[in-house]
């Protein structure tokens, strides 16, 4: 994925109606992306020690999407 395709996503989530699902999905986003970073420098046993973590701030992530894009979909737009 480009910054460009990137951008036009955020852009599509800031300008939906739901925004406190918009909101949430960001909140998600940054979280998941910390904890993979974190994951990322980490000896194997530090690794270990945050996959499962790892897995469920993940899911909660694709929960978020989930659940704004079925929302927006119902809301007539865009979700693509």
């Amino acid at each position: 994925m480009t910054i460009a395709e990137a951008t036009q996503i955020y852009e599509i989530i800031l300008s939906s109606k739901h925004k406190s699902l918009s909101k949430a999905l960001i909140s998600a986003a940054v979280r998941y992306a910390r904890l993979r970073v974190d994951w990322y420098v980490s000896d194997i046993e530090k690794k270990n020690e945050i996959d499962a973590e790892r897995t469920i701030v993940h899911n909660a992530f694709i929960s978020s999407c989930d659940i704004l894009s079925r929302n927006m979909q119902q809301a007539g737009e865009s979700n693509s």
